[in-house]
């Protein structure tokens, strides 16, 4: 079959949400994650109309665009955040490998592989969790690692339980 890339196995699930498409497509730029959860529902959500969702989309693909262009002015290349897979880039990039630090001398002050695993607001702000001096909050999606919802109490304190739910307003939930 043609165009063989733009489908994705889900044989394996009931149902598949945003979250569990944008892993099973292997999204890992931020920024695309947050483009793709956008279009996934355009205007369906509820709180935002159709032409806010689609200005918001281009609002995020235009930030994108300046930080491939401030990275290559800083740097010389893409750099800091690599949103390419490793067929993309042509190699599999070693500084992806917990642990082993192989970065370009522009990024040895940059921290790719905290100690800790828990990404949780309160742990990222706790232990400064970040690239290039940017929180790790700001540069990807906190979602519970129970239930994927970033509303969930749990993503915001890896000490509270998870509701498995989305909804705006929960106590202990960093969208208030």
């Amino acid at each position: 079959m043609s165009h063989e890339h733009y489908f994705i196995d889900v044989s394996a699930y009931d149902r598949v949400d945003v979250y569990r498409l944008i892993e099973l497509a292997g999204i890992t730029c931020p920024v695309a994650q947050h483009v793709f959860k956008k279009a996934f529902a355009t205007g369906k959500r509820g709180h935002k109309d159709l032409r806010r969702d689609w200005q918001d989309i281009a609002d995020s693909a235009a930030r994108r665009l300046q930080m491939i262009s401030e990275d290559e002015a800083t740097f010389g290349q893409q750099n800091t955040i690599d949103c390419r897979t490793p067929e993309e880039k042509g190699f599999n990039d070693p500084r992806t490998v917990e642990g082993v630090d192989v970065s370009f001398p522009t990024e040895k002050h940059m921290n790719f592989a905290p100690a800790e695993k828990c990404d949780c607001h309160r742990c990222i702000a706790e232990q400064g969790l970040g690239v290039g001096g940017l929180p790790l909050n700001m540069l990807k999606m906190i979602l519970c690692p129970v239930c994927g919802n970033k509303r969930c109490p749990k993503a915001n304190d890896h000490r509270n339980d998870c509701t498995g739910s989305n909804e705006p307003g929960q106590p202990g939930s960093a969208y208030q």
